[in-house]
């Protein structure tokens, strides 16, 4: 007489060797664990009498531990265009919810966050752009010694930067650490015009003219050659985000950053920039600087002044060093040492330990030596077994 199936008529593992995978199935009315116990194995012996009968998990080759308890791993893997740092804020608020409705004794824990790592480099990268506008600002009042011509560059700096932060967000892209470093960049380069601007102004002022006058005319003389200076620069960081391949999409971002930057900076300092220095300048300011910044300036000018002199003197020299600087640029070119642009980060790796299996109803042997891991990075030449059981059984013996 053949009984109805059982709930346990279902896989009860596989056989998996190197050409085929074999399914086993098993036919039994024994279906809970106190059925296997009541198993007569000798005599009056039963099974429960020199094992525990448990069920375990359907697939025993592989298992997780967090913190020395078993465990289940789940992995996030965000999609593309998505931001790391606010999946990790809802992930970490939805952990909060889902351990307040647990029962006790489970808990769900975070073992793993990269926005942990981006945060912190973000973090350092602001405070470089931070540095950055202070350094900026204070080399130029060094050189000026005038607080009042400082302000133009010191407003059209920052104008400049938020400008490009709204190129970012036209353009599509985000505030990742590949554009704050574009950012960080961007800050000795959007002041550059801005500097030509005011000098030239000043210049016309300590000649006579009158605030309003020395903008005007200051910016007139000095407008196409800013305007030559931004298109160069930008002809140069352009096709940076043209590049094809990884490094094409690693520096997309990059390079029209960098190029909308100092566009603005031209269209700044050639706007904004005279407005300013004809408000905040005065007339019969312009006077010289004494003291060791004032001597160090003086020196510098007067080796510029002959450097200079020398240099118009004997043009054939000239051309000729730099033809010698060239060559020899190719040649150390040359012989520069090749390697990869990958930077060195921290690595992870994963190491998985695969054991045979113990059937679904088996009394467990004495314990046997550890098994060795496979694909392990710690050992590459440890070697699986040709084939191993996996079995899927309800219930287990331990």
């Amino acid at each position: 007489m053949r009984w109805p199936p059982s709930p346990s008529d279902t896989p009860a593992g596989s056989i998996n060797g190197p050409n085929q995978n074999i399914t086993v199935r098993a036919i039994s009315e024994v279906t809970t664990p106190q059925d296997f116990e009541d198993i007569i194995i000798n005599g009056r012996t039963l099974l429960g009498d020199v094992a525990s009968v448990v069920f375990d998990a359907s697939a025993s080759t592989s298992s997780l531990r967090s913190n020395g308890k078993p465990g289940i791993g789940s992995g996030i893997i965000r999609r593309a265009q998505s931001n790391t740092i606010e999946i990790s804020e809802g992930i970490h608020n939805a952990v909060d919810v889902l351990n307040q409705t647990l029962p006790a004794g489970v808990q769900v824990t975070i073992s793993s966050d990269d926005a942990v790592f981006i945060e912190g480099a973000l973090h350092e990268v602001e405070i470089a752009l931070v540095v950055a506008l202070v350094v900026v600002v204070a080399i130029i009042f060094l050189f000026l010694l005038d607080w009042r011509a400082t302000i133009v560059p010191a407003i059209s700096m920052p104008i400049a930067l938020l400008g490009a932060v709204a190129g970012i967000y036209v353009m599509g892209f985000s505030l990742n650490i590949i554009t704050l470093l574009a950012l960080v960049l961007a800050t000795g380069l959007v002041v550059d015009d801005a500097i030509v601007v005011l000098e030239n102004i000043v210049r016309r002022k300590g000649m006579g003219a009158g605030p309003c006058a020395a903008a005007v005319l200051g910016t007139r003389e000095v407008f196409f050659a800013v305007i030559a200076t931004t298109l160069t620069l930008a002809a140069v960081f352009i096709p940076l985000s043209f590049l094809s391949g990884q490094t094409g999409r690693l520096f997309r971002e990059f390079g029209f950053t960098l190029a909308i930057a100092v566009l603005l900076s031209s269209i700044v300092a050639l706007s904004m920039g005279p407005m300013i220095a004809s408000r905040f300048l005065k007339q019969g300011e312009h006077k010289s600087h004494g003291g060791i910044l004032g001597a160090f300036g003086r020196a510098c000018a007067r080796f510029y002044r002959s450097s200079l002199r020398v240099a118009l003197a004997n043009p054939f020299v000239v051309v000729l060093i730099a033809l010698l600087f060239a060559a020899s640029s190719y040649f150390v070119y040359g012989n520069l040492r090749r390697r990869s642009p990958r930077p060195r980060t921290a690595r992870r790796s994963s190491c998985a330990f695969r054991r045979p299996p113990r059937p679904a109803s088996t009394i467990s042997a004495p314990s046997s030596p550890p098994s060795k891991p496979c694909c392990s990075p710690l050992s590459p030449a440890a070697k699986c077994a040709p084939f191993s059981c996996s079995p899927a059984g309800a219930a287990a013996v331990r």
